[in-house]
C-alpha cells in the first residue's frame, strides 16, 4: 500500500513582497504585522480520501543594502499573501507595497553570521516604539561600503506554540531579579553557581531549625545565600509585558558580500554591533554560522517591532534611498475633474492635474492663498480668473496693490463684451455713495416701507466704516437711521441725500413733506426724531406796507442742533477731506452702476484703486467696505429673484489693509455659499486675515501656501495636514512656484503638494 495515496506533504510557495517606503512612514503599529504572523501555522486538512501536511512557514522581512541604494521586502506564504498585505498596508499606509518577481539570491562566496539572545528568550530587548535607532546605526554601514559590497539582514519570523509559556517565563524572570544567572543555554558554570544556591539554601534553612531561632549569631550559610543573590535587579516593562505576549519563533540572519573578504566580515560585524542599541534585559550576540544555519529565539510580538521598522524622512534622505515623498500624495479622484484648477500634483510617477471641487455643497466656499512677495500669488490669481472666465462664470476684483497688476493681467484675458472696469483713478469712473441696487418695490406699504430700511442698513453700515476714532452714540445713531428712513422711500436717493436731511433744516422739511400719509403709520418716530434736530430764530426785518407805512416783519430761519449730530458730520467731513471721495459723495447716483444687473450678465467687474492715487489706508477702508457691500446688496437682490444664480467670484489681496471691511465679510463668510458667491483671499500670512482666520476656518475654507510661506501658517493648520502625514520641514522644503495645498471636499480635506506653473 502506498502512503502517497493517504498522505501528501506540501511544501509552502512563497510571494515577495517589495516595500518602496514613504518619507511620511511611522513604525508606531508594525508589531501588529508580527501579530498576524503569529496567526500562520503548517496545518493538516483532509481533501476528498487524503489527509494533506503542510509543512512548515515562514515569513522573511528583509533589508537589502547597497553602496546607493537599500531595499526592503517582505516573504510570505502566497496562500497568506492578501491577509499580510492588508496588515503591512495598514501599518504603512503611505508605502508602496507591490509584488515582486525578482528571487532574491546571494552569492556563493558571501558570509553568513546569526544573532542569538545572550540570556533566556523570556527576557526582552529594550523597545522603543518612536525610534528608528536600530535601523539608524543599521544603515551607518553604507558609510564604510564600497561598490559592489552588500549587506543582507533577515529575520525569519516562525509560528511556534505557545503553551506553557507564561510559566516558564515567569519561573525564569523571577531567577533573574534574584541574579540567579539564566544565559540562554545553560553553561557548566551556570548550572553550579544554581546548585550551589540551592545547597546553601537547604543547608541555611536547615541549620536555622537545629540551633533555633533565639541565637543571636549570624549563620554563615545565610551569609553566603545572601551573597549569591546581592543586588536584586528590576524587570523591564518590556520583560514583563513579554510574560504574557504571544511567542514567535525568530531567526537573525547577516549575509555580505564583498570583493574583498576582509572588507565582507567587517560590514557583516558592524551591521551585528548595530543591535547592541537594542540592549536592555537582554541582548544579542553574534557569531559565524553556515548558510541557512542561523540561531533560534524567541520574541514577543510587541518585543518584535523595534525589528520591523521603516525608515523616516531623514535616514531616506541621509542615504538617499529610493522612496515615496511625503509630497507625493494620492488626490481624491472627486479633485480629478472640475472647472478650476488647483495645481499638477505627482504621485508614484503619474502627474495629474487638479481641481477645486465641483461638488454642489463646496464649490462656493473660500479659499485663501498665502504666499510671500515674488512666490506667484498675481500668476496663480490669474490663472484661477482665466478658468472663471473660460467657464462662463461672473468675477469681480478690488484690487488697491501697487499699480493693480492683478486686475490689468486679468483685464489683458477677458473678452470686451464682457468686461466692467471701474478705474477710481479717473473721474469718469467714479461713483456716488448710493445702493441704486435697491428698487423701492413691493405691492404694499410696508413692502415698500421695508425695501427702503433695507436700503438704510447698508448706508448706515457705510457711514460706521467711516471711522474717525469716536463711535456713534445710541443717539446720534438713531437720528441717522431716522434720517435714512424717511429719505430713502424715493427712488435714486444717496448718502449725500441723507446727510443732507441731517444737516439742511429746508431740506429736512422737504423730505418729510414728501412723506405720503400712508406711510405715517411706519415713519411717525422717525420724523419726531428728526423734528429734535430743528433750531431757529426769528429775524424782524422793515418793509414797506400797501400804505407806504414802514411795517416789521418776523420770519423764522430754520437752523439745525449740530451738536446732536456732531460724530456723524465728523465723518462726513472726513470723507470729503479726499477729493476723489468728495466727488463720489456729492455725486448723483443716476450715473452708478447697478452691480446686481451686471452680475445677471455675468459681467467680469474689475475695480481698480492705484495705490499712487489712493494712499490713505482710510480711503482704502471705505471703498473696499463701500463695494463689498454693494456686492453682497445684489448677491441678496438676485437671490430674492431667481432660483438659479451664475456663479460669482471675489479675489480679494491684502484685505487687511481695508480692516473694516472684517466686519461685513465675517457675515457673508457664514451665507454666501446660499448665493453662489465664492471669496478668495490672498494674504503674505493667516495673520493679515485678522478675525476673518476662525471664521474662514469654520466655513471649510481651502488653502494654498506657496514656497516660501511663513511656517506659522503651517502651525495654524497642522491638525489638517498631519493627517496626511505633513510636516512644517515639508512646507520648508517647498520647490520654487510649488505649494502644499489643503483642498476642501467632500471626504473632509485633500492634502498633497502641487506644480502651480505646470501647464
Amino acid at each position: 500500500m502506498l502512503l502517497s495515496k493517504y498522505f501528501e506533504v506540501v511544501n509552502p510557495t512563497y510571494t515577495t513582497f517589495m516595500i518602496t517606503p514613504h518619507s511620511s512612514c511611522r513604525n508606531y503599529n508594525s508589531s501588529t504585522i508580527a501579530k498576524t504572523m503569529s496567526t500562520i501555522r503548517h496545518r493538516i486538512h483532509k481533501e476528498e480520501k487524503k489527509y494533506v501536511v503542510e509543512t512548515k512557514m515562514k515569513c522573511v522581512y528583509m533589508i537589502d543594502i547597497y553602496k546607493d541604494d537599500v531595499r526592503f521586502y517582505f516573504v510570505v506564504p502566497t496562500m497568506y499573501k492578501t491577509m499580510v498585505k492588508e496588515k503591512l498596508s495598514a501599518t504603512w499606509p503611505t508605502a508602496t507595497i507591490e509584488e515582486s518577481e525578482e528571487e532574491v539570491k546571494f552569492n556563493s562566496d558571501s558570509v553568513y553570521y546569526t544573532l542569538q539572545y545572550k540570556k533566556n528568550d523570556a527576557l526582552a530587548l529594550n523597545v522603543d516604539k518612536k525610534s528608528n535607532v536600530l535601523l539608524n546605526n543599521m544603515l551607518n554601514v553604507i558609510d564604510v561600503m564600497e561598490q559592489g559590497d552588500r549587506i543582507t539582514v533577515m529575520y525569519n519570523f516562525a509560528y511556534t506554540n505557545n503553551w506553557g509559556w507564561q510559566t516558564k517565563a515567569e519561573q525564569t524572570q523571577n531567577k533573574y531579579l534574584n541574579n540567579i544567572p539564566i544565559p540562554k543555554e545553560p553553561t557548566g558554570w551556570a548550572i553550579g553557581l544554581n546548585l550551589l544556591y540551592k545547597i546553601c539554601d537547604f543547608l541555611d534553612d536547615l541549620t536555622n531549625k537545629l540551633i533555633g531561632a533565639n541565637v543571636s549569631d549570624v549563620n554563615p550559610l545565610t551569609e553566603l545565600k545572601n551573597a549569591l543573590v546581592q543586588n536584586p535587579k528590576k524587570l523591564s516593562n518590556e520583560s514583563m509585558h513579554k510574560r504574557n505576549d504571544t511567542i514567535l519563533g525568530l531567526n537573525i540572519g547577516i549575509v555580505s558580500h564583498s570583493d574583498n573578504k576582509t572588507r565582507a566580515n567587517q560590514n557583516a560585524i558592524m551591521t551585528c554591533q548595530s543591535f547592541r542599541s537594542l540592549d536592555g534585559d537582554n541582548k544579542l550576540e553574534y557569531y559565524k554560522c553556515q548558510p541557512n544555519k542561523y540561531a533560534a529565539n524567541k520574541i514577543g510580538v510587541e518585543e518584535s517591532s523595534c525589528l520591523l521598522q521603516l525608515p523616516g524622512r531623514d535616514l531616506l534622505q541621509q542615504h538617499k534611498i529610493n522612496h515615496v515623498n511625503v509630497l507625493e500624495s494620492k488626490v481624491y479622484d472627486e479633485l480629478l475633474e472640475g472647472i478650476i484648477k488647483a495645481g499638477k500634483s505627482t504621485y508614484k510617477g503619474n502627474t495629474v492635474q487638479t481641481y477645486f471641487s465641483q461638488d454642489k455643497e463646496i464649490s462656493n466656499l473660500p479659499f485663501i492663498l498665502l504666499g510671500p512677495m515674488g512666490a506667484g500669488k498675481t500668476f496663480q490669481n490669474t490663472e484661477y480668473a482665466k478658468d472663471v472666465i473660460e467657464a462662463k462664470q461672473g468675477l469681480i476684483v478690488i484690487d488697491y496693490i501697487k499699480k493693480c497688476e492683478l486686475a490689468d493681467s486679468i483685464k489683458a484675458i477677458t473678452p470686451k463684451d464682457r468686461l466692467l472696469e471701474i478705474d477710481l483713478s479717473k473721474e469718469s469712473s467714479l461713483q456716488a455713495f448710493a445702493y441704486n441696487e435697491y428698487h423701492i418695490t413691493g405691492n404694499t406699504v410696508f413692502e415698500r416701507v421695508e425695501s427702503a430700511n433695507l436700503h438704510q442698513q447698508q448706508v448706515t453700515a457705510l457711514i460706521d466704516a467711516v471711522y474717525t476714532g469716536d463711535p456713534l452714540s445710541g443717539q446720534m445713531r438713531k437720528f441717522f437711521t431716522s434720517a435714512a428712513d424717511v429719505v430713502l422711500i424715493n427712488d435714486n436717493m444717496s448718502l449725500r441725500d441723507v446727510i443732507r436731511c441731517l444737516e439742511n433744516y429746508d431740506a429736512r422739511h422737504e423730505f418729510i413733506s414728501k412723506v405720503p400719509p400712508e406711510y405715517m403709520v411706519y415713519l411717525e418716530e422717525q420724523i419726531v426724531m428728526l423734528k429734535q434736530l430743528d433750531d431757529g430764530k426769528i429775524i424782524k426785518t422793515k418793509e414797506s406796507g400797501e400804505d407806504g407805512k414802514e411795517v416789521i416783519v418776523e420770519i423764522f430761519q430754520g437752523d439745525t442742533r449740530y451738536s446732536k449730530i456732531e460724530h456723524i458730520m465728523d465723518r462726513v467731513n472726513s470723507l470729503r477731506e479726499d477729493i476723489r471721495m468728495r466727488m463720489m459723495f456729492n455725486k448723483p447716483s443716476c450715473d452708478n452702476i447697478d452691480f446686481s444687473k451686471a452680475m445677471d450678465q455675468g459681467k467680469i467687474i474689475i475695480i481698480k484703486m492705484p495705490a499712487d492715487k489712493f494712499r490713505s489706508q482710510h480711503v482704502r477702508n471705505v471703498l473696499v467696505t463701500f463695494f463689498i457691500s454693494k456686492i453682497w446688496l445684489a448677491c441678496n437682490i438676485r437671490g430674492a429673484q431667481q432660483d438659479s444664480l451664475l456663479p460669482y467670484h471675489v479675489l480679494l489681496d491684502e484685505i487687511f489693509q481695508a480692516p473694516t471691511a472684517y466686519n461685513p465679510l465675517s457675515n457673508i463668510l457664514r451665507e454666501c455659499r446660499k448665493f453662489k458667491l465664492r471669496l478668495g483671499f490672498t494674504a503674505h500670512q493667516l495673520a493679515d486675515l485678522g478675525e476673518l482666520q476662525s471664521g474662514l476656518k469654520s466655513a471649510g475654507a481651502s488653502y494654498i501656501l506657496l514656497q516660501g510661506t511663513d511656517k506659522a501658517n503651517f502651525a495654524y493648520l497642522e491638525q489638517e495636514f498631519k493627517q496626511f502625514g505633513f510636516t512644517v520641514d515639508d512646507l520648508l522644503n517647498l520647490k520654487r512656484y510649488h505649494s502644499l495645498n489643503l483642498i476642501k471636499c467632500s471626504k473632509g480635506y485633500s492634502a498633497y503638494e502641487s506644480d502651480l506653473y505646470v501647464k
